[in-house]
């Protein structure tokens, strides 16, 4: 529940049969305004001398960013973008130590993107559709020691995944699209990715955390500029950040990193500050004349994210206010309350 247009309802249904074999069958949907999504998983166990799992999940998501915000008329940003994907993945998971572990999968997928090329659209208008036909394989070494899913103030976490994406990109023009030819290309690229979380004890009441991410990627850019933006990794280091789309901080290649200063005010009841940089290697950039996707200079320019809040830890999640900056935006606060976790489905691709 959230004072943004991000409402959330989330329903799982398990079934657990112990026997030689742990067996496990998860069916669970999140239904809202802004993520809909619905998944089936099951997952089977196997104490051996070095214990491993192999789970196989089938997987609908849907994110719609254009009612995620009331200013996008105002913004030269597009504004619709609904994002589809489904996947078909199966995964091997080996222990690495008490909190870590070895994840091995392999996915075939589907994603659709529907977009205007621009905010002056009405009803007749079609929409711009990308297709993206897609197979994965890749691997995930991960340790979370994290106290919480989401508002953590002690443990830590750091992952590394290194992933191959190979793929159909189809691009059908719209009717707000300076160009009206279909477009077929294959992709072929690699990705890896690093997060480092952790969180330290200082003196009395205080704890310190830093958050850093990196991502590198030989990916190529989309038929277009929104294309494009729609399927570069982001930088997400708040909870609101997951919500809303911002071209300034998608990039295919980027490192960002911040600290997180937390103050315990009364037992559950804590006092964040936290601010990041989002330091892309090339801003993905919108050419005027075509809509399609350029790189910018290397280097060339950086993004701040700051976010102070204040959050109860009750016993059916995180209750919290908050006051989000984000760099050089159209609307750059936002005040936020909210009552709950945010819970995503992941895209294969990623």
């Amino acid at each position: 529940m959230s004072s943004s247009p991000v409402n959330e309802a989330f329903i799982e249904l398990q079934y657990k049969y112990l026997g030689q074999h742990a067996t496990s069958i998860f069916a669970n949907t999140s239904i809202g305004r802004f993520y809909n999504s619905f998944q089936l998983r099951s997952r089977l166990d196997y104490p051996m001398k070095l214990p491993f799992y192999i789970e196989g999940d089938l997987t609908y998501n849907q994110w719609n960013f254009f009612k995620t915000s009331n200013y996008f008329y105002e913004d030269k940003t597009p504004s619709y973008l609904v994002e589809n994907e489904e996947h078909a993945r199966i995964s091997v998971g080996i222990p690495a130590s008490r909190q870590g572990k070895f994840i091995f999968d392999a996915a075939y997928g589907h994603i659709r993107d529907d977009y205007y090329q621009t905010n002056m659209f009405t009803r007749r208008d079609t929409v711009d559709k990308t297709f993206f036909d897609f197979y994965t394989n890749g691997f995930l070494f991960e340790i979370n020691s994290l106290n919480q899913k989401q508002f953590a103030k002690s443990g830590s976490y750091f992952s590394a995944s290194f992933r191959q994406i190979l793929g159909e990109e189809k691009n059908t023009p719209g009717s707000t699209s300076l160009t009206h030819d279909e477009s077929v290309h294959y992709r072929r690229y690699y990705q890896l990715r690093l997060k480092y979380d952790n969180y330290f004890q200082t003196i009395r009441n205080f704890r310190l955390g830093f958050y850093s991410e990196i991502c590198l990627s030989n990916q190529q850019l989309l038929s277009n500029y929104t294309s494009s933006q729609l399927a570069a990794p982001a930088f997400q280091p708040i909870p609101e950040s997951k919500t809303v789309f911002q071209p300034k901080y998608r990039a295919f290649n980027f490192g960002g990193a911040g600290l997180k200063v937390i103050y315990n005010i009364y037992k559950n009841i804590d006092y964040r500050l936290e601010g990041y940089i989002f330091q892309p290697y090339q801003e993905i950039l919108r050419n005027e004349q075509n809509y399609k996707a350029y790189y910018g200079p290397t280097f060339d320019k950086r993004y701040f994210i700051a976010s102070t809040s204040v959050v109860y830890s009750s016993p059916l999640g995180p209750l919290s206010i908050s006051l989000n900056y984000y760099d050089k935006n159209y609307k750059s606060f936002s005040c936020v309350v909210s009552f709950g976790y945010i819970i995503f489905n992941s895209k294969a691709n990623e």
